[in-house]
């Protein structure tokens, strides 16, 4: 009887101790954004923020959009980072990060965020400075659509969907002035789109999703 006890307490600290290597980051939308393509309009969730973030933990986040009835269809295709690969370091200028530059918003999405710096090349995860630029990963495995925007599943007036996916930044860049570790990652969602409002999908458009991450030092 002690050593079935024995054996029950070791497998309940066994997974407890499983359990507590698997760490999931807080995370919250802070903005949403509106595009119309061709007769489509669509909002979505673009903008997230994690200000208590720490190094490699796994974020869990959902994405969802909305098409209001009557301005075509738009449905789930793909979900990914920006860029295939993640870009080179940081050019010549020394610019270690756009919210380390003067004059610009140390907000979640600062102006051009979602865009590259000319001259820098795509990046999916920045800053991409020389010394320690800021990496992630993206667990396209853990990908799931737990809701298409095929109908409208309250009978408000809306289409609605909803992906969630999984990621974590392997490094962050460090910023002395501002005494945080932090880190942005670029993503795209893909959805296909009528465009003419005959019923039919006629082009896969992307949305940008952005989400920006500090670890207080």
């Amino acid at each position: 009887m002690k050593k079935r006890i024995l054996v029950h307490a070791l497998l309940v600290v066994v997974g407890l101790a499983l359990t507590a290597a698997i760490v999931f980051a807080e995370i919250e939308l802070v903005g949403m954004d509106t595009k119309t393509n061709g007769v489509t309009t669509v909002t979505w969730d673009s903008r997230f923020a994690d200000l208590d973030y720490t190094l490699d933990d796994t974020i869990t986040m959902t994405v969802t959009w909305t098409v209001a009835t009557g301005t075509g269809a738009a449905m789930y295709a793909d979900f990914d980072l920006r860029c295939p690969d993640n870009g080179p370091p940081a050019d010549s200028l020394g610019l270690s990060s756009p919210l380390d530059s003067p004059g610009l918003s140390t907000s979640p999405d600062p102006p051009g965020l979602s865009d590259p710096p000319p001259g820098r090349g795509c990046s999916s995860f920045t800053p991409r400075s020389k010394k320690d630029p800021a990496n992630g990963e993206l667990d396209k495995e853990a990908t799931e659509v737990i809701d298409d925007s095929d109908d409208d599943d309250d009978g408000d007036g809306t289409y609605e969907g909803a992906v969630v996916v999984q990621f974590n930044f392997t490094d962050l860049h460090s910023s002395p002035r501002r005494e945080v570790e932090m880190g942005n990652a670029h993503f795209k969602l893909y959805l296909d789109v009528d465009m003419d409002g005959d019923g039919e999908l006629d082009k896969v458009v992307s949305y940008g999703v952005n989400v920006h991450v500090e670890d207080p030092q």
